[in-house]
């Protein structure tokens, strides 16, 4: 288990942790895939995790592990000591609507629904919108940039607008845990900051977040995160800062 500054030795400290993980799939061109490999790895609360690597490294498919949306062939993935990839399906995704942010490169964007109707549908499960949801939502919409595009359709925005929606939603809720894959991939550089800005105050307010990124500002401007390597599917432990928050 790779270990560095910044992830605790202690068992109860983890949010998330990652245990022997491996992920294996066939592909008819290629047969057998190692998309994981023997991926262990703790996040604690007021922990950032830069995850950094190649195409292909690993990444996409560690961070759906995290959020349970991929299943190991081997391995645990336990989130507040539960082992959470062993769930049923169900209850790995009230555990996703209830206390992950989750922005994968997908996105999931409802089409043929506003931009404030996507934000809502996610940060408000239980359909009871009041207008202090609604207030919630447009300050976040407002943060990063487009609060004018609120009553907007998904369809029409822009790839760059479409990611901020999409961040906007997974912040909503102020989760415990945030799980971003390339989340600065079509936004400018007042946006990278503003999300820079964002994963510093959820760390603060004791939140955890796991970010594969290929930006060298995010892994800088988190501050006492922590940067990991992946290569060929294995996460190997890295230099980067020391200190929560």
């Amino acid at each position: 288990m790779p270990t560095c500054a910044g992830i605790s030795s202690s068992v109860s400290a983890a949010l998330l942790e990652l245990r022997e993980v491996t992920k294996r799939y066939r592909d008819g061109i290629r047969g057998e895939v190692i998309a994981v490999r023997d991926a262990s790895l703790r996040v604690e609360q007021g922990t950032t995790v830069v995850l950094r690597g190649a195409s292909g490294a690993g990444k996409s498919t560690l961070l759906g592990l995290c959020a349970g949306l991929v299943l190991p062939t081997s391995g645990d993935v336990l989130f507040r000591g539960e082992v959470f990839s062993r769930l049923r399906e169900r209850f790995r995704a009230r555990t996703r609507r209830d206390e992950m942010g989750v922005v994968l490169q997908a996105l999931a964007l409802v089409p043929r629904m506003s931009v404030i109707e996507n934000v809502l549908l996610a940060g408000v499960p239980t359909g009871a919108v009041g207008a202090k949801d609604i207030a919630r939502a447009m300050a976040g919409l407002e943060r990063f940039g487009i609060a004018e595009l609120a009553n907007a359709r998904i369809e029409t925005l822009s790839g760059g607008e479409k990611q901020r929606v999409a961040l906007t939603r997974a912040l909503l809720g102020t989760p415990a845990l945030l799980l971003l894959d390339e989340p600065t991939a079509h936004v400018d550089a007042a946006q990278v900051a503003t999300l820079i800005a964002a994963l510093r105050e959820h760390a603060a307010r004791g939140g955890a977040s796991v970010v594969a990124t290929h930006d060298e500002r995010v892994a800088e401007g988190v501050g006492g995160g922590v940067v990991m390597e992946m290569r060929r599917g294995t996460v190997e432990g890295g230099g980067g800062g020391g200190e929560r928050g």
